[in-house]
């Protein structure tokens, strides 16, 4: 659930002030917008994968713990198919989820510092 939320808002993002572009967008323009959405979902991002190898290697310990004189060597996949079973534990990164509007300001913010050229004709528009 949280995940499938996640990838609408990275959707919602991907073409928040875009869907309405008035021109064909520079390489340059596209190239920097790219990078501020890579920046603003890299800490959502990084805390997910965190929570996942946390729960990873505690199912892991935890399965070899239970197995004690048994062979072992099933608990990394025993582990790797039950470490999403506790999705609340996951819920502590949704305050990392980048805010649109957020993300639009510093976008537009840095158009106008570096004075990027948003269309191929070379009108600015923005």
């Amino acid at each position: 659930m949280i995940r499938l939320m996640y990838l609408i808002l990275i959707l919602l993002i991907c073409n928040f002030s875009f869907a309405e572009t008035p021109c064909e967008l520079s390489e340059e323009y596209k190239k920097r917008r790219f990078e501020i959405l890579s920046l603003a979902k890299s800490n959502y991002e990084e805390c997910i994968n965190s929570v996942s190898e946390y729960l990873y290697w505690q199912a892991v310990t935890q399965c070899k713990i239970q197995q004690e004189d048994e062979i072992r060597d099933d608990c990394l996949h025993v582990a790797g198919r039950h470490k999403m079973v506790d999705l609340e534990r996951y819920n502590d990164c949704d305050v990392l989820i980048p805010d649109i509007e957020e993300v639009k300001a510093l976008f537009n913010q840095i158009v106008i510092e570096e004075d990027l050229t948003m269309c191929l004709d070379g009108q600015s528009r923005h």
